[in-house]
C-alpha cells in the first residue's frame, strides 16, 4: 500500500510539473493582453485622442486585425497536438534521426499554411476586411494589418518550437517564452503608441518585436542543446517562396494588364490559392520523390 501511495503521489508530482508550466504560460499571456489593452488605450489619448475617439481607434484594430492573427493561430494548434506524441516517442526511443525527420516535416507543415496566411494578409490586406466587414473602417484597419502579418508568422513559429522544447521535456522554455514576450510587448508598445510617427500602427509593431523576442529565445535553447538536433530553416524555404510567388504574382498581373483590375477579391484568392498549391505540387511538397523537403 505504501509504494502505491508513493507510486501515485510520482504520477502526481510529475503530471504538475507539467501541466502547471503549461497553465501558467496560458496565465501570462492573457495578462499581457489585458495589461496591453489598458496601456494601448490611456497612450492613444496621450496624442491628443478623446476617450470616445482612443476607443474607436483601438477598436478598430482589436475587432479588424486582431481576429486575422488568431484565425491563424488556431490553425496551428491542431497541428502541435497531432505532432506531439510522435516527437515525444521518438525522444524517449532516443530515435534523433526520426525525431529530426519529424521535427523537419512539422516545420514543413506549418509552414505550409502559414506563410500563405502572412502573405495573403500582407498583399490583400484591404481586400480581405473590405470583403468581410464592407465597411469604411476597414480602408483605415487596411494598414494597421500589413504591419500586423509578420507576427502570424513569428508566433507561428514560436508554437512550433515550443512545441518542440515541450515533446523534450523542457516545459519551462514556452513559459519563459511567453513571459519574455508578455514583457517586451507592452514596454515597446508604449514608446511606439507615444510616438507620433507610429501611433497606433505601434500597437501591430509592438505585437512583431515581442513575438520575436520569444522566438529568439525558443530557437537559442533549442539550437544549445548538442543532443539535440533537427532542421530549423530548410524546412521552411520551400513553402516560404511558393507562398510568396502566390501572393505577390497575381497582384502584380493584375496591375499591370487592364483585365486584371477590379476583379472581385474571391477571384483573386483562387486565382493565388490554385497557383500556391501548383507551385507546392512542382516543388514536391505533397509527394512524388522522396526527398528532405517532403512534408508526407
Amino acid at each position: 500500500e505504501g509504494r502505491g501511495k508513493k507510486a501515485a503521489g510520482g504520477v502526481f508530482s510529475r503530471l504538475l510539473s507539467v501541466s502547471f508550466p503549461l497553465t501558467l504560460g496560458s496565465c501570462v499571456a492573457s495578462f499581457g493582453g489585458v495589461l496591453d489593452l489598458g496601456l494601448i488605450m490611456r497612450r492613444i489619448e496621450t496624442l491628443g485622442y478623446t476617450p470616445a475617439e482612443a476607443s474607436a481607434v483601438y477598436g478598430n484594430y482589436s475587432t479588424l486585425c486582431m481576429p486575422m492573427f488568431t484565425l491563424v493561430s488556431s490553425l496551428i494548434a491542431p497541428l502541435s497536438m497531432a505532432y506531439l506524441p510522435r516527437l515525444s516517442a521518438a525522444r524517449v526511443r532516443d530515435d534523433r534521426e526520426f525525431f529530426s525527420q519529424c521535427a523537419g516535416e512539422y516545420l514543413s507543415f506549418s509552414g505550409a499554411l502559414f506563410f500563405p496566411a502572412m502573405f495573403g494578409l500582407a498583399v490583400y490586406s484591404e481586400e480581405i476586411l473590405m470583403f468581410l466587414f464592407a465597411d469604411e473602417s476597414a480602408e483605415i484597419a487596411a494598414p494597421l494589418l500589413v504591419l500586423l502579418a509578420p507576427a502570424v508568422c513569428v508566433f507561428s513559429l514560436l508554437t512550433v518550437l515550443n512545441t518542440v522544447s515541450e515533446s523534450c521535456g523542457y516545459m519551462r522554455v514556452p513559459l519563459i517564452s511567453m513571459l519574455v514576450s508578455s514583457l517586451i510587448k507592452p514596454v515597446c508598445s508604449y514608446f511606439l503608441l507615444g510616438n507620433l510617427s507610429f501611433g497606433i500602427a505601434g500597437a501591430p509593431v509592438g505585437t512583431v518585436v515581442a513575438y520575436t523576442a520569444g522566438l529568439l529565445f525558443s530557437l537559442a535553447f533549442l539550437l544549445g542543446r548538442k543532443n539535440l538536433r533537427f532542421p530549423v530553416l530548410r524546412p521552411l524555404v520551400m513553402p516560404c517562396v511558393c507562398a510568396a510567388g502566390a501572393g505577390f504574382v497575381p497582384r502584380l498581373l493584375c496591375g499591370t494588364f487592364s483585365f486584371g483590375r477590379g476583379l472581385p477579391f474571391p477571384v483573386l484568392f483562387a486565382v493565388s490559392a490554385a497557383l500556391y498549391l501548383i507551385l507546392l505540387s512542382l516543388c514536391g511538397f505533397f509527394g512524388g520523390k522522396k526527398s528532405k523537403n517532403r512534408a508526407f
